[in-house]
């Protein structure tokens, strides 16, 4: 509380309007984790209005042992990550894997054709997040590259390793983790010469518990490893962002965003992420909430909204941000992290122009 003899000083700083450039905000759409079709008219017809710019395919995690080609997750791959005494994915990303090859497969498949047929039906670009992590079926990437551009798809990033850093057991090293995907990005860019591919620097704010206060960043191993390694043959950069990791009060998160939006959303791209991935390098924020944690109330909340919708402006403004998107579209409502849940029925929690 401030009381009238206490001294405050409020200085503001004023500049002149801006507008988000079209396409910029888009949204991660996990549909292997959650089972609604792309095509179920009523998901349809509650997306239109939220005006994607680009949406993301087919997830983030349950992208980890998907086979683009038959629209599953591949039981092989999958329990090469999870299975065996010392498997190199556990805890919540080895359950996402578990669960989101049973819902895929219950509902037949979350096919390429069908997302292009979404995206396209929302006028909405894509980002494809390809499985680097096991898809060894021989010029995979190139084939989806060319399967994209024939169902008509804009694609404006494709990502390879979603969230690698987190699986030390899978790739030791960021030096690990971008020979490995060598191979990728160039079968990408044999299918489309002129793609954009990017890698992940962990960053500030991975969500994960533990990690130093920012502005430190969580893995500084990688970050500089991948930094510093040549040749770089990726071109663009992806990052995911979550500052909330444990649970706290309404009142102390909303002190905490605050703090995120003055001085984690612009200056972090510019005095961390920029010097850190190359001046020219574009950048794709594919993930951002704000708390990781999936039954956190306060994803539901407006104040999460308000805060979504300012990061994202304040991030249009810095030029190598190509586009920011809300982790997720649509989640059953064992998730709170969806703008659209399955709350008895679809109902939309929040709009971001």
């Amino acid at each position: 509380m401030i009381y009238a003899q206490n001294a405050v000083v409020i200085r503001i700083k004023s500049q002149g309007s801006s507008t988000i450039a079209p396409g910029f905000s888009g949204f991660n759409v996990p549909q292997p984790r959650n089972g609604v079709e792309y095509y179920d008219p009523k998901f349809v017809a509650t997306v239109t209005p939220l005006r994607a710019g680009w949406v993301r395919y087919p997830a983030g995690t349950a992208s980890m042992d998907f086979d683009w080609s038959t629209g599953h997750a591949n039981t092989a791959w999958m329990n090469s990550l999870i299975g065996g005494s010392s498997p190199p994915v556990t805890g919540i990303p080895a359950n996402v894997l578990a669960v989101s090859q049973q819902l895929t497969q219950a509902k037949g498949g979350v096919a390429l054709s069908d997302f292009a047929t979404f995206a396209n039906a929302l006028k909405a670009s894509a980002i494809m997040c390809f499985n680097s992590f096991t898809d060894n079926n021989p010029g995979s990437a190139t084939q989806m590259a060319l399967a994209a551009q024939g169902y008509g798809l804009k694609v404006v990033d494709w990502e390879l390793g979603n969230e690698a850093y987190f699986y030390p057991l899978i790739y030791p090293t960021a030096a690990a983790y971008a020979a490995a995907s060598n191979s990728y990005f160039n079968d990408i860019i044999t299918g489309a010469p002129t793609a954009t591919v990017g890698l992940f620097p962990a960053g500030w704010y991975p969500g994960t518990p533990g990690c130093p206060a920012a502005p430190q960043p969580c893995y500084p191993a990688w970050d500089s490893g991948l930094s510093s390694y040549t040749p770089q043959h990726w071109n663009a950069a992806s990052n995911h962002i979550y500052p909330i990791v444990n649970n706290l009060n309404t009142q102390n998160t909303i002190m905490a965003l605050n703090s995120v939006l003055a001085y984690g959303s612009s200056d972090y791209i510019n005095s961390y992420l920029v010097p850190l991935v190359g001046a020219n390098t574009p950048i794709f924020i594919t993930e951002l909430n704000c708390c990781t944690q999936d039954h956190s109330a306060f994803l539901t909340y407006i104040y999460n909204g308000i805060f979504l919708a300012e990061y994202i402006a304040r991030l249009s403004l810095v030029p190598n941000v190509k586009g920011v998107g809300v982790n997720s579209l649509y989640t059953d409502n064992y998730d709170n992290h969806g703008l659209i849940q399955s709350v008895n029925d679809s109902k939309a929690i929040c709009s971001l122009k």
